[in-house]
């Protein structure tokens, strides 16, 4: 079950680096002609994300952040195979809404049940990151969309050693 459970956790983060991999790495041609991966890319990681928010009852201990991540990427999936165009000159702008989800539940987080300073420092980089990328000046929008990209591999990255974590004190607890 340990196992299982290790899994399903370590699918999100690997796609989300992923994901950013491909937008740091890909330059515009090539994220044009990736379109249909990097929206099932999204599709995925959202499909997966609920599953795990639902699966591990993460909503028993106040933790919505895979739920949000999980709505705001099959949006994201969906937008982007609908306009990837306007997805792709946007990105930077939707990243910003997709921090700002996750820095207000990092902040949930904080003032609900866990008290743990983490979550507090990752919220407030998270919103420091929400104020670099709303000024974002249109001639610079590439170098903000490889911003974002280093935002997901972050994130993937945190999500990754917090569902370790987390694992470790439950095989400890046990």
């Amino acid at each position: 079950m340990l196992k299982k459970h290790f899994l399903l956790l370590l699918i999100q983060p690997l796609i989300l680096f992923l994901l950013g991999f491909i937008i740091i790495f890909a330059s515009s041609h090539v994220l044009y002609s990736l379109k249909t991966a990097i929206a099932f890319l999204f599709l995925l990681n959202g499909l997966a994300s609920l599953f795990n928010f639902f699966t591990l009852k993460e909503y028993q201990d106040n933790s919505f952040i895979n739920l949000t991540m999980g709505c705001t990427n099959l949006w994201f999936a969906l937008f982007s195979l609908i306009n990837y165009q306007d997805f792709i000159s946007c990105l930077p702008a939707f990243i910003s809404i997709y921090t700002l989800f996750i820095g207000i539940n990092f902040l949930i987080k904080y003032y609900t049940n866990q008290k743990d300073k983490i979550y507090l420092i990752y919220a407030f980089i998270s919103l420091a990151f929400i104020l670099f990328l709303m000024w974002t000046p249109f001639e610079l929008a590439t170098i903000y969309i490889k911003l974002s990209g280093f935002y997901f591999i972050s994130l993937s990255l945190y999500l990754l050693i917090n569902d370790v974590l987390k694992l470790i004190s439950k095989t400890s607890n046990n």
